[in-house]
């Protein structure tokens, strides 16, 4: 209960990609899976849920039998609110839900499945916190900072002197030198 209490609706900063749709990340023994090759078709495939430094939210914890599941941004299922449900019906028939579903707003989270061997063991919540290291920072204090973590020191240096090296792409070259003030076409 102590982990729901403090995981619930709880910002993190992403540490891994994390791929839109039914197939998230499974975090066993500090390895994630699926490999990186597999994870790049995934986001290819079906789109990013989360890119690493993006800022997102748990939205839902359940502790299953020898795992806990971490979904983030509502999770990879679109949930149905509950007046979506409601039907009125009386002597003249039947009416469609009162109010509409919209069929075009599609879920845009992902999830995390922390498995331990046997079942999940007693824990508290930086115990916790140094298990989900790997694809979450409960730390940061930016976006920025999120991000410096993800990249390799070369680049990191070249970040923190707001230079440009050769091979960076269109993100970490805004994350060294800014947002242009006036986009030229």
């Amino acid at each position: 209960m102590q982990i729901v209490r403090a995981f619930n609706a709880e910002l993190v900063y992403i540490r891994a990609p994390f791929p839109m749709g039914k197939v998230g990340l499974k975090l066993k023994n500090g390895v994630l899976s699926p490999s990186r090759e597999q994870l790049q078709q995934l986001i290819a495939m079906w789109g990013p849920a989360a890119k690493p430094g993006d800022q997102a939210r748990i939205s839902d914890i359940a502790i299953k039998d020898n795992y806990i599941h971490f979904e983030i941004n509502g999770g990879p299922v679109r949930k149905q609110k509950w007046y979506q449900r409601i039907q009125v019906q009386g002597a003249g028939g039947g009416t469609a839900p009162l109010a509409p579903s919209d069929s075009s707003a599609n879920a845009r989270g992902s999830f995390v499945d922390l498995y331990f061997d046997h079942y999940v063991p007693d824990i508290t919540g930086p115990q916790l916190k140094d298990l989900l290291r790997p694809v979450f920072d409960f730390d940061a204090k930016s976006a920025v900072e999120a991000y410096l973590e993800t990249v390799p020191p070369k680049v990191k240096d070249a970040i923190k002197n707001h230079q440009v090296l050769v091979g960076m792409n269109r993100e970490m070259v805004i994350y060294s030198k800014g947002r242009p003030p006036k986009k030229v076409r």
